[in-house]
């Protein structure tokens, strides 16, 4: 714990607050996140999340969390000189690495997900024309009101 080394934080709070702070900001930041988004949701949130704009990166969004961990692992495997903080660089390394897990993404969703996506609609659409709805009863009425359907 990083206060108990510094006099000047001890004594500066007390440990009550610095509790309440920890144990605080979680429940107000939540608090915060949900009250903007319930909210505008039927206004301006509401438009800019269902943009067209996000779709591309919505169907890559699960191969980056794949890819981007190799990716960092492979970056890190390969430094030969320490590691350097200075803004520059982690913002240097962050859009290299942001980057090639997309690259990467794409890639692999080429390879792998975009031909099952192709197979699955395929057979998916297959078996819905396949789908009729059942003949009506002997009374004149239609089976459709019990809404079952033959396969």
């Amino acid at each position: 714990m990083f206060w108990k080394s510094s006099p000047a934080v001890v004594s500066f709070f007390s440990w009550n607050s610095c509790l309440t702070y920890l144990y605080g900001f979680r429940l107000l930041y939540f608090l915060d996140c949900h009250y903007v988004l319930f909210s505008f949701s039927p206004g301006i949130v509401q438009r800019i999340l269902s943009a067209r704009f996000w779709l591309p990166l919505s169907r890559l969004s699960y191969q980056v969390y794949l890819v981007h961990f190799l990716v960092v692992y492979n970056h890190f495997l390969t430094q030969r000189k320490p590691l350097r903080f200075t803004h520059y660089d982690r913002l240097f390394v962050s859009c290299g690495t942001i980057g090639f897990s997309l690259v990467f993404a794409f890639l692999s969703f080429l390879v792998f997900e975009a031909p099952f996506a192709c197979l699955v609609k395929q057979t998916l659409l297959k078996n819905v024309s396949d789908i009729k709805p059942k003949e009506e009863d002997t009374k004149g009425t239609t089976s459709s009101s019990k809404t079952s359907v033959e396969i």
